[in-house]
């Protein structure tokens, strides 16, 4: 058991009867109205945008920050959803509690847990949860007695698909495994395994209550075609709908009220929403979010699965001059947090930063680095102490090209990214001069490789007054928090049309 800052864990066992049984309570209705709400987060700000049904008033809320994913729930069960959030780095999870307008904080996670909230003990309060991916083990701190229940079940690499899958009132635990098309969900009904074979190449979960029997249905979105696949738990048929395009994300939910989830979809770059009402058959359209504002029940459904990123390169990968100093405050980290909540899922992000190397340390290392990170996408940042050792540049081009191909040549998906700045007017103005006259040379690698380039370079320095702003004044070359924000945004501008268009699911 991973989460060792708990003591005394109990570990709770048998199946008890649900007092709470019956139609399925709205996820994401913030104003008790049992209708959910259109609403997005903006991950940089930590900001909560939420359109209320009952009133079409938005509601502006604070609520986190850009290392923290929304978890949504009624967690003090007064009908109402709270606004709540969990901070992966630090395991914390803060909950706005809509009955009293106080904040609770519970420390319950790390790292290498996924939050998975859900009513897994039938009291009608959602639980705080989390599932490991390497274990498949589940951990439930329990509202109705505060206890600490423990189970181990299905696929540690696949996706935590928790939901009622038979109707009693009880959340079941469950994974789906995109590659196989299997998910494995446990019944708490009768404490008996189903094992389903459904989905499609390419297809992200998006469970919901589609028919009217109460039961969760097995349900994906393809986003690159815009189908849904549902089959109905009531006649066990399938049927497929086309609703949504490539950059539209699944948001299902019961924006009616009539106890049915409706398909939706939020396209986050026109902030336009297209919800289909079970209600009345109509389609409704809203337009409300803006390109940095992802829609809240995204990070429930639609996720991208056990993406692996690999971070190639020198001090400024390792983080050095963050606040940490270190890999925990790096732009690895920050870009995982921000992938995993603009698109859901679970991305793990593997930094393989050494201080104070070259591109040549950084060519004889990286098939060994590989080997061992098993990754999906290549991410290159290297140069930064060429530079510096007045590498000449045909060398350290040779030696980038080199990292190129060995990735390519593994299947990765590659982004290079531009070598960062210095403080111009400083000690390291030399330094910042070669970076100036090479970096021309990282489009022309990229251009012959038909990869994408992370412009580090130009995010920082577009911003007025950069060197004090975003850089760290003792080394003059390493970006400060702020600026490391801006070297993680300009690798997810590289990455995400790859993430919106299938490429990399």
């Amino acid at each position: 058991m991973k989460l060792g800052i708990f003591f005394g864990l109990v570990v709770l066992c048998g199946i008890v009867a649900s007092a709470h049984a019956g139609a399925p309570r709205a996820r994401y209705d913030f104003d008790g109205d049992n209708k959910d709400d259109i609403a997005t987060y903006d991950r940089p700000t930590g900001t909560w945008h939420i359109l209320q049904s009952s009133t079409r008033v938005t509601r502006t809320q604070q609520w986190g920050d850009d290392r923290s994913t929304p978890v949504p729930g009624d967690y003090d069960g007064d009908g109402t959803t709270d606004i709540a959030t969990f901070n992966k780095i630090t395991g914390s999870w803060r909950i706005l509690q809509s009955a009293s307008g106080t904040t609770r904080t519970q420390l319950w996670g790390d790292p290498d847990s996924v939050p998975v909230p859900g009513d897994y003990d039938g009291d009608g309060k959602t639980d705080i949860a989390i599932f490991y991916r390497t274990s498949a083990e589940w951990l439930i701190k329990q509202s109705s007695d505060n206890a600490t229940r423990s189970v181990v079940y299905g696929w540690g690499s696949a996706r935590p698909v928790p939901a009622d899958y038979d109707g009693d009132g009880k959340t079941d635990f469950a994974t789906y495994l995109p590659g196989l098309l299997n998910w494995q969900i446990l019944q708490s009904s009768n404490n008996q395994s189903r094992q389903v074979r459904f989905g499609g190449n390419g297809a992200r979960p998006a469970v919901g209550y589609f028919d009217a029997d109460n039961k969760a249905d097995l349900a994906t979105y393809t986003a690159e075609t815009g189908t849904w696949q549902i089959q109905d738990s009531t006649t066990g048929k399938t049927r497929k709908v086309k609703l949504g395009k490539q950059k539209a994300n699944s948001m299902p939910a019961d924006y009616d009220g009539d106890g049915r989830t409706d398909m939706a979809v939020y396209t986050p770059n026109t902030g336009r929403w297209k919800i289909s009402q079970t209600q009345n058959g109509l389609m409704r359209r809203e337009t409300f979010g803006a390109e940095s504002r992802r829609g809240v029940p995204g990070y429930h459904n639609g996720a991208i699965e056990n993406q692996r990123i690999h971070s190639h390169g020198d001090s400024i990968t390792y983080g050095s001059s963050s606040s940490s100093d270190s890999p925990a405050t790096g732009y690895p980290i920050r870009l995982e947090q921000s992938l995993e909540g603009g698109y859901g899922g679970d991305f793990i992000s593997l930094n393989y930063g050494i201080p104070g190397e070259t591109t040549g340390d950084g060519v004889a290392r990286l098939p060994g680095d590989l080997n061992r990170s098993d990754a999906d996408v290549l991410l290159i940042m290297e140069g930064t102490n060429d530079q510096f050792f007045s590498v000449p540049f045909d060398e350290i081009e040779n030696n980038l090209r080199q990292m190129v191909q060995t990735g390519l040549a593994r299947g990765k998906f590659v982004v290079i990214a531009t070598i960062p700045p210095c403080v111009p007017n400083g000690r390291r103005s030399a330094q910042h001069q070669r970076t100036v006259q090479f970096n021309p040379r990282i489009y022309d690698i990229a251009a012959d490789y038909h990869i994408p380039v992370a412009q580090v370079f130009e995010f920082i320095t577009a911003v007025p007054n950069w060197p004090t702003l975003l850089m760290d004044p003792v080394t003059e070359n390493h970006p400060n928090d702020l600026g490391y924000s801006y070297v993680r945004a300009a690798f997810e501008a590289a990455v995400s049309p790859a993430l919106v268009d299938g490429s990399l699911y």
